[in-house]
Order: structure tokens, then C-alpha cells, then sequence
């Protein structure tokens, strides 16, 4: 398990889409998925968007219905 400090880090180390979308990954393999405080931390703080700001991305996300 990674703490919101050590996911904190790691995500803000993102330097393009594809490194952050290997951080996600790595993030979901050592917490067995998203750990319960990735939105907080990530989303709703905007720290996601300012992350991928600097890379010059967006972090659109897409709601698909099945």
C-alpha cells in the first residue's frame, strides 16, 4: 500500500500523458486498485489538472455507460 504523501510524490513526478497513465498504473497495482483517497487527493483538490497542466495536458476524463 502506498500512502497519499508517497501517491502524492509520484503523480506530481509526471512528465507526459503516458508517464502519468504508467504512474496510475503503478499506483493501482501497489494498492490493488485506487486507493479510497485518490479522489480527494487527485481529483477534487485539482491537483490532477494542475499536474497535467504542466505537461501540457488536460486531464479530460470520460464517463462511459455500458
Amino acid at each position: 500500500m502506498m500512502s497519499e504523501q508517497e501517491v502524492k510524490e509520484l503523480m506530481e513526478s509526471s512528465t507526459s500523458e503516458q508517464d502519468w497513465n504508467n504512474k496510475c498504473d503503478e499506483v493501482k497495482k501497489r494498492c490493488n486498485g485506487y486507493p479510497n483517497f485518490w479522489y480527494d487527493l487527485i481529483i477534487a483538490s485539482g491537483l490532477g489538472k494542475k499536474i497535467a497542466r504542466s505537461y501540457g495536458g488536460d486531464l479530460g476524463m470520460k464517463i462511459l455507460t455500458m
